[in-house]
């Protein structure tokens, strides 16, 4: 879901928080610093070449390898939000400034006029201090994302695939940009949308790898939602990386304190912070990811915070029984649900 009168804005200030608005390479140098190494010292423990990890510091690798950036981060002791604002800087590069800052001098002043913002941040700023209005917009339903697909790659291919080109829909979660991105690379491949379908489903985890097109850094499903998780603050952030090793579709609010390890009250604010941010859907209660939201939340995750919030979880379910026998809530499980949002 996204709304119109509304952008996103950086986080505060703060060690590390204006490293994320510079490139990987200062980052891994004030964290380098910060852990007292010489380059020589962490490049050795990290189990690299002194002179990778100074082109890294160099900005000469502008997106080091994952399992690099991983070594480095043991290496020099990152927290695990420190270590996903690496990893999505690797993928994205830093966030642009589409904050109300930046807008606020582009609304129009004359009577007459109007502006459409369009962001998968609500902003409710320009509601309540510049008379905007804000409509909310769902995901593509099935019929409209074949329209949509069939507007690019041709009504009269996506006619004959009729059955693959529903499956392509549904991969991309009814996302408009992710539908976009596909028909476009189906275009530029000269490729059946079946073949493209299969592809999509086969990449599993790095379906957004797949969702962008080569050489457009601003072309990317990814980058969408990195604009938006940028927002957020570290608690929700971390939350949102958790949300990603659900093993259903969605839960409750009890279920993400038992899976963060926090309080039911504080769980519902971050939940409903993230939702603010369009990267979590709510319905009757339950939150949950769709299926791109999910592959980005498991891409920032480390091995550890997800072992130790999915063992938090399985004790968690564990008592239940003995909680039921005692007149306390159990932590349900999780039910289907469909919803999503847009990119």
């Amino acid at each position: 879901m996204s709304d119109t009168a509304s952008a996103t804005a950086d986080p505060q200030g703060g060690p590390g928080h204006e490293d994320e608005r510079g490139t990987v390479g200062p980052r891994i140098q004030s964290f380098r610093r910060r852990a007292g190494l010489s380059q020589e010292a962490a490049a050795s423990r990290a189990g690299i070449s002194t002179r990778a990890l100074r082109d890294i510091e160099r900005g000469r690798a502008r997106r080091p390898r994952v399992h690099t950036l991983r070594s480095l981060a043991g290496t020099l002791g990152l927290s695990d939000d420190e270590l996903a604002g690496l990893l999505a800087d690797a993928r994205t590069g830093p966030p642009r400034d589409t904050g109300l800052p930046s807008l606020r001098p582009l609304l129009p002043g004359a009577r007459g006029c109007a502006v459409v913002v369009t962001s998968r941040s609500r902003l409710a700023g320009l509601v309540s201090s510049d008379g905007a209005r804000r409509i909310a917009l769902d995901v593509l339903d099935p019929d409209e994302g074949r329209r949509l697909l069939g507007s690019i790659a041709g009504s009269c291919n996506v006619a004959a695939e009729e059955a693959a080109a529903r499956r392509l829909v549904e991969l991309c979660g009814g996302l408009p940009l992710a539908i976009r991105i596909a028909g476009a690379n189906l275009v530029a491949r000269n490729a059946n949308i079946a073949a493209h379908s299969a592809e999509l489903a086969g990449a599993g985890d790095g379906i957004l790898d797949r969702l962008r097109i080569e050489g457009d850094r601003r072309s990317a499903v990814r980058s969408a939602f990195e604009l938006s998780y940028r927002t957020l603050p570290d608690e929700a952030r971390r939350m949102f990386r958790l949300l990603g090793q659900l093993p259903g579709p969605d839960l409750t609010v009890d279920a993400a304190a038992a899976l963060a390890g926090t309080t039911p009250a504080d769980s519902a604010a971050l939940l409903a912070r993230i939702a603010d941010a369009h990267l979590v859907r709510e319905r009757a209660g339950r939150f949950g990811l769709d299926v791109l939201l999910r592959s980005y939340a498991r891409e920032l995750i480390g091995t550890d915070e997800a072992h130790t919030a999915r063992r938090r979880l399985m004790l968690s379910r564990a008592q239940g029984p003995a909680r039921r026998d005692s007149g306390q809530a159990n932590c349900p499980g999780s039910h289907a649900s469909s919803a999503g949002s847009r990119a």
